[in-house]
């Protein structure tokens, strides 16, 4: 029981960091100006040991403690595991290393939101890969003791990090559609013209900008022109 309980600690404390810095970063950048472009190093060191720590502890976690499943599910556990693993590799050909670790939200890539390929099946598959392979864990090893910790990643990766790490990417597919899903008017795209580039450590400052030259700055945050992909 206590493996299980520092298992699931390790896993709520990473998703908390994560989603603590990335919030700080797009309010207020915080971390890239405090270290410039190495802010996105810094919030790797804070994130990794937690998630590192939840790996450790994960395949003991169940030893003490078992709730056992079906023997005949084993098999199925095996099958999810595999599609797991093409799942969680076609999601990472798509996002790179520094997208899959937050990069694009401190400055590094382009964040405009992935619409092709497995996104356009799901908008967040690399957290479904992660649920499924715990689910696919508790089946292999039949024990129900690690569908608390599928549980608690889902709440986790969905009702937080995904919320946040996506709350302020643009629409590639629509380049002048706002946040809310309103569209901008001619007269405010030509201000948003402003806007070279789209990430987040700019939204500020091209606000900023957009808002001397006579423009609105919340549209200039709002109304995010095309990302090159």
């Amino acid at each position: 029981m206590r493996r299980l309980v520092l298992t699931s600690l390790a896993l709520a404390v990473a998703a908390l960091t994560n989603t603590a810095s990335v919030v700080l970063q797009q309010r207020g950048r915080y971390l890239t100006r405090w270290f410039g472009r190495r802010g996105w190093y810094i919030h790797l060191t804070l994130v990794l040991p937690f998630w590192a720590a939840f790996l450790a502890t994960l395949p003991g976690a169940g030893d003490r403690l078992r709730w056992p499943l079906p023997r005949r599910l084993s098999g199925f556990g095996t099958l999810l595991l595999g599609a797991v693993a093409v799942l969680w590799l076609a999601s990472y050909r798509q996002l790179g290393g520094t997208r899959t670790g937050n990069g694009n939200i401190f400055g590094h890539g382009s964040p405009a939101r992935l619409r092709s390929g497995v996104f356009r099946v799901r908008p967040n598959p690399m957290y479904d890969s992660y649920v499924l392979a715990l689910i696919g864990i508790a089946l292999r090893r039949r024990n129900a003791a690690y569908l608390l910790l599928a549980v608690e990643a889902a709440l986790l990766c969905y009702g937080m990090e995904a919320h946040a790490e996506n709350r302020f990417l643009p629409d590639s597919t629509h380049p002048y559609r706002t946040i809310a899903g309103r569209h901008c008017s001619s007269s405010r795209r030509s201000a948003n013209n402003e806007v070279e580039s789209v990430v987040f450590p700019s939204l500020t400052e091209g606000a900023t900008r957009a808002r001397r030259r006579g423009g609105s700055g919340r549209w200039a945050l709002d109304c995010l022109p095309r990302a090159p992909r």
